[in-house]
């Protein structure tokens, strides 16, 4: 293993990196086949896109404008990915790099930069598969390799970690450090929200694994966190008229504040890193509705972003991955 050089190579969705940016970032986003299906999509995809991504843009600006203009899906994917390369050290000193899929630093200016002498790891930042989103990524890498005629055999694909054991205790410690900011008299019995990113229904019907690894996510947290609090599994970012992946996180918490509960504790668990549905979504809207129907006391646990335990996860993911192939 230390004989060869690798890269690794962090997959991230991406996101704008300023107001003006907002439009084609969507535009780029529901481009992609993966997100829209559409009979004649070809031909009829980029004009419902740009369609989509005019309409939403002055909304999703709003939303950056409303947490301080900050676009923290750039910045925390290249933290990670400078903490990663550092835990890295000896003898598997990799370098490692981010590709966004949407906006950039684009999949294939990444891949591009990275010496032809290097076995490539594609490592997603998304813990749970999804065709709409790990899928994606991993198809774009395919186009890419093709096009270039590069050697399939140097690229190896991560396809998910959300059982690892190091991904579950990072979460754990986020939880248990969160839990302390709690009053001792809520902090035994307070209900936790587990929020997930929507996919479209038709996926999960279609065979997409995405709800089962994050129910397992969240069954394996409960499990290690080992404390008896009662827990819930909901979906936010819904977008467009057709049926998502349910509960929503407003549902659940209307569904828990009717029956009495006055303390919520929320955990993203499909998000690494900060961005708008976390610091908007969760924190602003949320939140907002959750003290409308009676809730007190809300609290919301950091994303893992660079959090030595995560960071060490990641480590873990890659070597294992590394190791067996």
């Amino acid at each position: 293993m230390a004989e060869e050089k690798y890269t690794v190579v962090l997959l991230n969705l991406g996101g704008p990196d300023a107001p003006e940016t907002v439009e084609p970032f969507l535009y780029n986003l529901f481009c992609d086949p993966e997100i829209i299906h559409l009979p004649g999509g070809r031909l009829l995809r980029p004009l419902l896109a740009r369609l989509i991504a005019r309409t939403r843009a002055p909304k999703v600006r709003e939303y950056y404008r409303k947490i301080g203009n900050e676009f923290p899906l750039l910045k925390i994917p290249r933290q990670q990915a400078g903490a990663l390369q550092q835990a890295f050290g000896n003898p598997f000193g990799a370098e490692v790099k981010i590709a966004m899929r949407y906006w950039h630093p684009l999949t294939e200016d990444t891949l591009l930069s990275i010496p032809e002498n290097h076995r490539v790891v594609l490592l997603p930042l998304y813990p749970q598969y999804s065709k709409t989103t790990t899928g994606s990524a991993f198809k774009e890498v395919q186009r890419i390799v093709k096009r270039q005629k590069w050697d399939p055999a140097r690229f190896s694909y991560i396809q998910d970690y959300h059982d690892h054991p190091a991904f579950i205790a990072s979460w754990v410690e986020l939880i248990r450090l969160t839990l302390e900011m709690v009053p001792r008299e809520e902090r035994k019995s307070i209900p936790i929200l587990f929020s997930a990113h929507s996919v479209p229904w038709r996926e999960i019907q279609k065979g997409d694994p995405y709800q089962q690894q994050v129910e397992t996510t969240a069954r394996l947290i409960m499990h290690q966190l080992g404390t008896g609090h009662p827990f819930v599994v909901a979906y936010q970012s819904k977008v467009g008229p057709v049926r998502w992946l349910e509960p929503s996180i407003f549902d659940a918490v209307r569904i828990l504040a009717g029956g009495g509960t006055r303390s919520l504790l929320v955990v993203p668990v499909s998000f690494v890193s900060e961005h708008s549905e976390t610091l908007y979504e969760l924190d602003r809207v949320l939140k907002e509705e959750a003290q409308q129907v009676g809730i007190r006391y809300y609290y919301r646990v950091p994303a893992l972003n660079t959090h030595p335990s995560f960071i060490h996860a990641l480590k873990e993911v890659v070597v294992g991955h590394v190791e067996k192939n």
